[in-house]
């Protein structure tokens, strides 16, 4: 389910321009042609891991345990594979920073082998999902470029 605005506009402005200023920018693996940034290599991302932890153990009903953050950029064509999270990581909250334009860009959330939920998120918008137990994906990024925060949690 998505939570509407849970970040300013002028904090997802300022998120964007510290990613876009950071010397440890990487390659991201996990979806080819992407950019990555770890929160253990920045100040600017971890914060929000405690900030964001109530709004997680709402959704999943449970204690939960900080582990990590993370910004990706995806670029047009882009996309996330079928996956599930790693081991330690139960809950994400994934945050739509920004994008070059209006166009949704969902994530899917595999619930069953009949059922997909698309989580269609704007600029701000956050949606909670238990990444170990349901696979999720998103198809090719139809915008030109959109960033977003994952915010990493496990069940203590």
């Amino acid at each position: 389910m998505v939570t509407k605005a849970v970040l300013r506009p002028a904090e997802t402005a300022n998120l964007q321009i510290q990613f876009e200023s950071s010397p440890h920018v990487f390659k991201c693996d996990q979806v080819p042609g992407s950019l990555g940034l770890h929160g253990n290599r920045v100040n600017f991302i971890n914060p929000y891991l405690e900030r964001f932890r109530p709004l997680a153990e709402r959704n999943v009903g449970l204690s939960l345990k900080c582990q990590h953050g993370f910004m990706r950029k995806s670029f047009k064509g882009n996309k996330l594979p079928f996956h599930t999270d790693r081991f330690g990581l139960d809950v994400t909250i994934t945050i739509q920073i920004a994008t070059s334009d209006n166009q949704i860009n969902p994530l899917i959330v595999h619930v069953s082998l009949e059922e997909d939920i698309e989580e269609r998120l704007n600029n701000g918008d956050a949606t909670v999902v238990k990444g170990r137990e349901f696979a999720h994906s998103r198809p090719p990024v139809k915008s030109d470029w959109m960033l977003g925060l994952f915010l990493h949690y496990s069940f203590t």
